[in-house]
């Protein structure tokens, strides 16, 4: 059936009235058979396990995903009506979904082939309650793409009820980066909003206030990409001359092979890991690795950065992250682009200008390769506040909204290999996106 029409379905039967609260008559809820704690023979309820627990949420996220893919939608919908208490945590998690589903439909580069994998670190049932917590990582295929992409390892945190025997979903709390932001713009309504006497009435309508802005920009957004008309030129932009330092040259696919190695790494394996905001620590290692420091043999690898081989007394891994030119948006783009005798040498591109601008005279297929870093900032004002590293590049790609959908990127803060670079920029502030470019060329 088509994903359209199933939505409008979902939405005519009132399984939810968009992200805003959720009816459910728990006597007519439909529930998976992995929620249901039946009364034994006595009439007595089953206690809660941890199977049971798991099963639940791994259903949860099966069907998040499942509704990203080109034919199915309403799966989460359906799910949410009987196995998710109906409150401001869980509301907030629906809109963001409807959000992101929406922008992949938009982005019309589905999630094929997903596979969820739940770690879980914790469990602990006291009688009809459970808090649980556990580390996601999806793995699944774009539709434009013959690769795997990743998202590994994201924390979150559920609490779970028993309620006539049905073991719902009570709240969801994350420290993803992706969701970071949209509780961030939901509060920030909240606390202006002044349109509805009683609280939970003020909290829906921002709610939904949030989650309509959003769809909307993505939409203008969406709208911008088709109509991005480039001069296209056979010419690249203007790029430095690399000086021919053959040790020292930058070598864009060392940079890429360090960022698949550090994003599947497990914890203990990360170089001078940051609790937190990890983004450009983690650009700072590829570009490391790219100038030189890289190795297949990782305690070669290892030595050299803890020798801080291929560093500078301003740019160096260190505890806790390093020094504010390895582990600052700003810091790094300040140094990476200031005249010096001796460290790394780049070139920046389009500083303080919407992403759109970058290629002007060029195709974004052109103008991006794997190994440029790339600095996001939502709006013409403040700081940049993320930084990636291109992953892969498409080499004969159809067209502009085609190109951005088939170049890739690695980061961590979430740790995720193979995100479209259209999706970034959606939710860097889509058609308000400013999004700048680093061409690394040589240490010296």
């Amino acid at each position: 059936m088509n994903k359209r029409i199933n939505r409008m379905l979902c939405i005519m039967l009132a399984m939810v009235v968009s992200c805003s609260m959720i009816i459910v008559n728990a006597a007519e809820a439909v529930t998976l058979p992995a929620g249901v704690i039946s009364q034994n023979e006595n009439g007595k309820a089953v206690k809660i396990n941890e199977e049971q627990v798991k099963t639940i949420l791994q259903n949860y996220f099966d069907a998040y995903y499942l509704d990203f893919s080109e034919t199915e939608d309403g799966k989460l919908l359906e799910f949410a009506n009987g196995n998710i208490n109906p409150n401001e945590s869980t509301n907030l998690f629906l809109a963001f979904h409807e959000w992101e589903n929406k922008s992949v439909d938009l982005a019309e580069n589905w999630y094929e082939d997903s596979t969820v994998t739940l770690d879980f670190t914790d469990i602990t049932i006291n009688d009809s309650k459970v808090q649980t917590s556990l580390n996601m990582t999806l793995k699944y295929k774009y539709t434009l793409s013959e690769d795997y992409s990743y998202i590994v390892q994201v924390p979150y945190r559920f609490s779970l009820i028993m309620e006539n025997n049905v073991l719902k979903i009570d709240s969801i709390e994350t420290d993803s980066d992706d969701f970071k932001g949209f509780h961030q713009d939901y509060m920030r309504e909240v606390n202006r909003s002044s349109s509805a006497r009683n609280s939970e009435q003020k909290k829906e309508n921002a709610l939904e206030k949030v989650k309509e802005d959003y769809i909307s920009n993505t939409e203008a957004f969406a709208a911008q990409v088709k109509n991005l008309i480039s001069e296209q030129s056979e010419e690249e932009l203007d790029t430095p001359t690399i000086v021919p330092f053959t040790a020292a040259s930058y070598t864009a696919s060392d940079a890429t092979r360090y960022a698949e190695r550090l994003v599947y790494a497990d914890a203990s394996r990360f170089f001078y890991k940051v609790n937190g905001n990890n983004c450009t620590n983690f650009v700072s290692q590829c570009l490391w690795a790219g100038y030189g420091g890289y190795a297949t043999d990782f305690s070669v690898m290892a030595d050299r950065m803890n020798r801080r081989y291929q560093m500078t007394s301003e740019w160096y891994a260190g505890s806790g992250g390093g020094s504010p030119a390895w582990e600052n948006v700003t810091n790094l783009w300040d140094y990476l682009m200031k005249s010096k005798s001796t460290g790394p040498t780049a070139t920046g591109l389009n500083n303080g200008a919407v992403y759109t601008k970058l290629f002007v005279g060029s195709s974004p297929q052109r103008a991006i390769k794997p190994g440029n870093v790339l600095q996001f900032r939502v709006g013409s004002t403040g700081n940049y506040g993320h930084s990636v590293i291109v992953y892969t590049v498409p080499s004969s790609p159809s067209d502009t909204d085609t190109e951005l959908n088939q170049i890739t990127i690695a980061q961590n803060t979430d740790d995720i290999i193979g995100r479209s670079l259209w999706e970034v920029i959606n939710r860097k502030g889509g058609s308000n996106c400013n999004m700048r470019l680093i061409r690394p060329s040589n240490f010296k």
